[in-house]
């Protein structure tokens, strides 16, 4: 008999730890060390996603983890909008050898419940979005490293104006 959905949830939460939303927040005011992973979809994200948070989708933990987790020993709290995808994008981080993930419970559906904040990075417009969606392919430059160029103010020249009876 094929495995089902839940099959695969309930293996994951015998295997992974759960943390509630309150608990991953008050690690942060502690000021502990802790990653966040949101694993949503891109679009998901750029509703609003918790501060300093790491986004990668979940279809690519196995291919772009190192890139931003590169200690196999970091605590890493995993989120996703209710905690299901968490659960699985972290049983994947512990096959790949993170030995300290965990899923925050309720994902940020449940973090904004709690009155908690999110911050959303510039919205970019879907013409935007096309056109330059080359640059978010690049690691160093990505979608939020775009907004900030097209947000950026480039002052004008103060270089001193030149009399036209100025003699040389």
């Amino acid at each position: 008999m094929p495995h089902t959905s839940h099959d695969f949830l309930d293996a994951a939460r015998r295997a992974i730890p759960e943390v509630s939303v309150e608990a991953v927040a008050a690690r942060r005011t502690r000021g502990d060390e802790v990653v966040l992973l949101d694993v949503r979809d891109l679009e998901e994200v750029r509703t609003g996603s918790i501060e300093g948070a790491i986004a990668i989708p979940r279809g690519f933990p196995e291919f772009r983890a190192t890139d931003h987790l590169p200690q196999t020993d970091t605590d890493i709290v995993v989120y996703c909008a209710s905690g299901a995808r968490s659960l699985l994008a972290a049983q994947v981080l512990r096959a790949m050898g993170y030995t300290r993930v965990a899923s925050m419970a309720g994902g940020i559906t449940r973090w904004k419940e709690a009155g908690y904040p999110v911050v959303r990075d510039r919205q970019l417009s879907a013409e935007q979005l096309e056109r330059y969606s080359r640059h978010f392919l690049l690691r160093q430059l990505g979608e939020k490293g775009q907004g900030k160029l097209l947000d950026a103010k480039v002052l004008p020249s103060m270089a001193p104006t030149i009399s036209p009876r100025a003699t040389w």
